[in-house]
C-alpha cells in the first residue's frame, strides 16, 4: 500500500495529538507537593521570619542533632534547656510533603529524643523553634535519614 502526502500528514497529526493527550493525562496524575499549604501566609510573615533567624544566629551551635541506632537526639545547650518553653521540632522534607514530621514539647529538661521510625529515608531540613521570655527563636539544621 502506498501513502501519499495527505495520508502522511494525517498520520503525523493523529500520532502527535495522541502523544499530547497521553502526556497531559500523565502530567495531571502527578502529585504536586512542593509548595506549603499556607504559602501566602508564609510570604506575608517573611520579614518576621528573617528577624527571628537573625536573633537566633547566636544559638546555631547550641543545638546539635545526634543520630543513634533507632533514634535522633537533640542536644541543647544549658542556656536553652533551662529557660526555654514551647519547643517545636519540624522535619521538613523538600521532596515530599507527606514525609514531614512535627513534634512539640513544653519542657526539655529530660531530653528530646525522636524515634527514627517516624521518618522515612529522605533528606530533611530540621527547624527547631522555641521561646525564651516571650521571644521566639528558630534554628535550621540539615539531616539525612539513611
Amino acid at each position: 500500500m502506498k501513502f501519499n502526502w495527505g495520508t502522511g500528514i494525517f498520520l503525523f497529526l493523529v500520532v502527535f495529538i495522541g502523544l499530547a493527550i497521553a502526556f497531559m493525562i500523565f502530567a495531571f496524575n502527578q502529585e504536586i507537593s512542593l509548595v506549603h499549604k499556607d504559602y501566602y501566609q508564609k510570604g506575608v510573615d517573611y520579614d518576621q521570619e528573617i528577624t527571628i533567624e537573625k536573633k537566633s544566629a547566636k544559638y546555631t551551635s547550641s543545638i546539635t542533632l545526634e543520630t543513634k541506632d533507632n533514634s535522633i537526639e537533640l542536644i541543647f545547650a544549658d542556656s536553652i534547656k533551662n529557660s526555654s518553653t514551647n519547643i517545636e521540632v519540624y522535619f521538613y522534607s523538600p521532596s515530599e510533603q507527606h514525609h514531614d514530621y512535627k513534634v512539640k514539647k513544653d519542657n526539655i529538661s529530660d531530653g528530646f529524643i525522636i524515634d527514627k521510625s517516624k521518618l522515612t529515608k529522605d533528606r530533611y531540613i530540621v527547624y527547631v523553634t522555641w521561646t525564651i521570655n516571650n521571644t521566639n527563636y528558630k534554628i535550621k539544621k540539615e539531616y539525612i535519614n539513611k
